[in-house]
Parts: structure tokens; C-alpha cells; sequence
């Protein structure tokens, strides 16, 4: 539906996204170049992160079992 570095999708947070606007923005702080990203969200996509669970505990979408970012590693 969208690209984007995986970092940057495990990174991703509920503030970061603008739900009316239908905009996921990254901050510069987590881009590759330092540059804040503005990502335009198809309305599946939408449908798809307001269907998601939260996590009380923590801010991340995309949360790991015991809270904090998902993490890649093996």
C-alpha cells in the first residue's frame, strides 16, 4: 500500500499519524537523510492501522510483546 524502511514502519508511532489527512509524517530524527517524510496513506491502509490493537503501555503501532518498538534482530 505504501514504502517505507523497515526501521522507520517498527519506529512507526500513533502521533506520527494523521488519520483525517490520511499523512503518516516521519519525524527527521528517525530518517536516513535527516529529513522529515511525509507519507500519503491510502484509505486501505488507513483502515488497516485503525483496525490495530494499542498497547496502553506504549506509543509504538507496530508494539512488541513486552512493550517498546518491534525489533528485527534474530
Amino acid at each position: 500500500m505504501t514504502a517505507a524502511r523497515s526501521g522507520e514502519v517498527r519506529g512507526m508511532t500513533w502521533r506520527e499519524i494523521d488519520f483525517d489527512q490520511a499523512i503518516w509524517t516521519v519525524p527527521a530524527n528517525r530518517m536516513k537523510m535527516g529529513e522529515e517524510h511525509r507519507v500519503p496513506l491510502p484509505r486501505q491502509a488507513v483502515d488497516l492501522l485503525q483496525a490495530l490493537p494499542c498497547m496502553s503501555e506504549s506509543d509504538f503501532v507496530f508494539w512488541a510483546p513486552r512493550g517498546g518498538a518491534l525489533c528485527d534482530c534474530r
